[in-house]
């Protein structure tokens, strides 16, 4: 971590023993408080703590010009691991998924949520071949 942070000892060891004690595995940290005390440089500090133990982060920071896109937040959060956690799927779902993140043009109906929903368990909790970029 390149900036010292000030005043925030007590978050900043818990956040380090949080990173310590992943093994491997779906594990998710959320920062939580009132608008303005530090969450995102918290949350920073976080990421790099987790990166420098090799970890993957998979991560979303959503903007409000996003708010009426369904999946933007998920597009965010797989990004990373998109390609790793489509191929394994049936076409069908790979498809669902694949226009519901909008990264292929849709032929037909929105995506059922049920596809998107899946992909995201897989994502997150069924595929071992998830590795760091």
């Amino acid at each position: 971590m390149s900036t010292e942070l000030v005043g925030r000892d007590a978050e900043l060891s818990s956040i380090g023993q949080f990173v310590s004690g992943v093994s491997g595995g779906a594990v998710a940290l959320v920062l939580e408080g009132e608008a303005g005390i530090g969450k995102t440089t918290l949350w920073r500090a976080a990421i790099a703590m987790a990166e420098e133990r090799d970890l993957l982060v998979l991560q979303a920071q959503p903007v409000e010009s996003e708010a009426t896109l369904s999946f933007a937040g998920v597009g965010d959060l797989l990004d990373p691991v998109l390609d790793t956690v489509l191929d394994p799927l049936p076409a069908a779902q790979s498809a669902v998924a694949a226009t519901a993140l909008t990264t292929k043009k849709p032929k037909a109906a929105a995506p059922w949520l049920r596809a998107v929903s899946n992909l995201t368990l897989f994502a997150t909790f069924g595929s071992s071949k998830l590795q760091p970029p």
